[in-house]
């Protein structure tokens, strides 16, 4: 895209799921900083849709009141609309045709973004080709889903069969802003880049590696999903499995990171070690008891062990650790050479960059994929939880202590 031109490219956005939380902490943001470096044009749409009932001005205003600062003024001059609609009914998905009527007369670029649980992606997205509304009218069609994609392989294949009927894998993007971060885009650029550092990586000079991501904070808000999905789920199953496959991938340019990485996670398999451990934090059966929820043996802490069963990686160590209410709040991928001059690429608190969101959504409206998940990446980490789930019931279960850490 020339960024000289105007102000970018005129694109419209329809937001499912559009008065959420994401959508004032990251997207609002997001589109004011595509706005201001030009990426967008200023006559680009967003249209949110959802259930609550708001008027055109009102929606705008609670993008206006998410953006800070001079930000501000790039929404002020933005066209937006709200469209009131129950997604889990296909039939209504075609409210948002009228905000979308310059498309039908002289065509536009699209990006749906579906920011809703993954069990409204299939009606949402028969509601799109029900109307027409998937096409590709003298632009671009995109869609975008946010995590998490399924709560298993059985039904994230059946989310994708579903997306596919309407959608080429080509025009899909699965956000997992992780690899939006600053340290995920070193570690790719010296692997395509520095020849040593690539070569490096293999059994003969790596022990070790081990991708971590400890928070301070408990699950607060998000109780209920989290009651259900758990440590594994939510953050082994997408963010640290993704980050291993990146290190573990031996991709030599762009177009191979993802044939490459789910060559690595094909690869995968659990390690039956006295370092599995599986924790719950000592307040979250209060926490559960308060919401009134079932007590599941939910894990708030993971330490897994994995091998990678090729002969590349023999022997080296593969630990993925994350948990909740830990004392301290940090994230990082550790590669330990046997020399001992480890290499450790820090997530948080990592290098100021671009913003995540604003990162990966530039990259939707250019078409980039080399930091989005793709289908099958997405069902190999779904295999490797599963593998780990048949083994939970061995696995230790510890009570620890908030602050600190069980291990």
């Amino acid at each position: 895209m020339n960024k000289e031109k105007d102000a970018g490219g005129v694109v419209s956005f329809v937001l499912f799921g559009g008065t959420g939380d994401l959508v004032k902490r990251k997207l609002a943001p997001a589109f004011a900083d595509l706005l201001a470096r030009k990426v967008i044009s200023a006559r680009s749409k967003i249209v949110g849709v959802g259930r609550k009932p708001f008027s055109d001005e009102e929606y705008k205003q609670l993008f206006i009141d998410s953006v800070e600062g001079n930000l501000k003024k790039e929404i002020e001059s933005l066209d937006v609309n709200y469209v009131s609609a129950d997604f889990s009914n296909p039939g209504e998905v075609g409210k948002i045709g009228e905000s979308l009527k310059h498309c039908d007369i002289s065509g536009c670029n699209r990006v749906y973004y579906l920011s809703t649980g993954f069990k409204f992606f299939p009606s949402i997205v028969e509601g799109l080709k029900r109307y027409g509304l998937d096409k590709e009218k003298k632009g671009f069609t995109r869609i975008v889903f946010e995590k998490p994609f399924g709560s298993g392989l059985r039904n994230s294949n059946e989310l994708d069969k579903a997306i596919h009927n309407v959608f080429k894998e080509e025009n899909v993007f699965r956000i997992d802003h992780y690899l939006a971060k600053e340290a995920v885009k070193e570690l790719v650029k010296l692997k395509l880049n520095d020849k040593n550092f690539n070569d490096s990586l293999n059994g003969g000079n790596v022990s070790e590696i081990e991708v971590r991501s400890d928070e301070d904070l408990g699950v607060g808000e998000r109780l209920e999903y989290y009651n259900e999905s758990g440590a594994l789920k939510d953050m082994v199953q997408n963010h640290l499995l993704q980050l291993l496959s990146i290190v573990l991938a031996d991709f030599k340019n762009n177009e191979e990171i993802h044939d490459k990485k789910v060559e690595a996670l094909s690869k995968l398999k659990v390690v039956n070690s006295k370092e599995n451990l599986l924790g719950q934090y000592n307040s979250y059966a209060k926490e559960i008891n308060v919401k009134m929820l079932k007590d599941v043996k939910r894990e708030t802490f993971v330490n897994i062990v994995l091998e990678c069963k090729n002969e590349k990686w023999k022997g080296v160590k593969l630990i993925l650790r994350t948990g909740k209410m830990l004392g301290k709040k940090e994230s990082y991928i550790k590669i330990k050479f046997k020399d001992g001059k480890d290499k450790i690429f820090s997530i948080f608190p990592g290098k100021k960059g671009l913003d995540e969101y604003s990162f990966l959504l530039e990259n939707v409206v250019n078409g980039g994929k080399d930091y989005f998940a793709s289908d099958e990446e997405v069902k190999e980490c779904w295999r490797v939880i599963e593998d780990i789930e048949k083994i939970k019931d061995k696995m230790r279960f510890v009570k620890y202590e908030n602050g600190k850490s069980p291990v």
